[in-house]
């Protein structure tokens, strides 16, 4: 195991490389965590950086570095790597408390596969139970509001796409118990869908949603072949139009249109994009 900053000095290149390939993601991100050195290896040597692009894109996982939209966040291949292992390590791990800890880092590390498996799990076990409480329901949404708001800076379209599934998905559970809190999420939703729908001809946000889907789109969001969810964005434009009045649809269409235009960039526009990454599928097992 690599143990401090001189080892760097000891080995090439391509075999130092392969020494950090081999460790597990507590080990690797420990070490980078109190290594200088190895932190700013492993974020700038392009012969590292090639390695782990080729290491997430043949296991399906997010390949291109992330900017987000407001230009205060960034993740780079080896942030990506990190986190993607400790979800790989997570989805192989037996033990619960084990899996817990890898999933939870993989969290904080942004992973599009841990936060969406976390948001799923909070509405699963709401879904689950006959009556959930008002309270369960409070809390979860609580967790969850906060998380879509960073997935839709965070991950573009496709980030907007899983905020439209999870913030309808609340909604519908303060339809009897709080219409206004409900027609609230609905409308969020609704705006998220056609911020989703703008963003589809962007090139960044189209090949980040390429990649989190497996190339299969909107479809690609759903485990299983669901006759009411919308696969496309035509079918997300309908669906959208069925829970706001017309009068609502259009002032969150406008209001889609300015947060998605007003989004000012120096590296990303919203017709295109200036950031260079490599293409590549997303989320299995590294």
């Amino acid at each position: 195991m690599l143990r401090n900053t001189d080892e760097i000095m000891e080995v090439k290149e391509d075999e130092f490389s392969q020494k950090l390939l081999e460790l597990s993601a507590t080990e690797l991100y420990e070490l980078q965590e109190k290594d200088p050195a190895i932190n700013k290896f492993c974020h700038t040597n392009h012969f590292f950086q090639q390695k782990i692009k080729e290491q997430l894109s043949e296991s399906h996982y997010l390949v291109t570095p992330l900017i987000s939209r407001d230009q205060q966040k960034k993740l780079d291949a080896f942030d990506l790597y990190v986190a993607a292992l400790f979800y790989s390590e997570y989805l192989a791990e037996p033990d619960e408390k084990l899996r817990n800890q890898y999933l939870g880092m993989s969290f904080t590390l942004r992973s599009f596969n841990a936060i969406s498996t976390v948001c799923s799990e909070l509405i699963m076990n709401l879904f689950n139970k006959d009556q959930p409480n008002q309270q369960e329901i409070e809390e979860v949404t609580k967790i969850i509001i906060p998380i879509c708001n960073e997935l839709r800076n965070l991950y573009w379209g496709a980030g907007f796409i899983l905020s439209a599934i999870y913030t309808f998905l609340l909604g519908c559970y303060f339809t009897h118990s709080d219409e206004d809190r409900a027609n609230v999420l609905f409308e969020q939703s609704v705006k998220d869908v056609l911020c989703a729908i703008l963003l589809e001809s962007n090139d960044f946000s189209k090949q980040i949603l390429n990649e989190v889907t497996c190339d299969k789109g909107i479809s690609g969001f759903y485990a299983n072949d669901n006759d009411v969810l919308p696969k496309n964005t035509d079918e997300l434009s309908r669906f959208a139009k069925k829970y706001v009045s017309a009068s609502r649809y259009s002032f969150l269409q406008q209001a889609a249109e300015r947060e998605i235009t007003g989004t000012t960039s120096l590296a990303v526009t919203v017709r295109g994009c200036d950031v260079k990454s490599d293409q590549g599928p997303s989320q299995k097992s590294i």
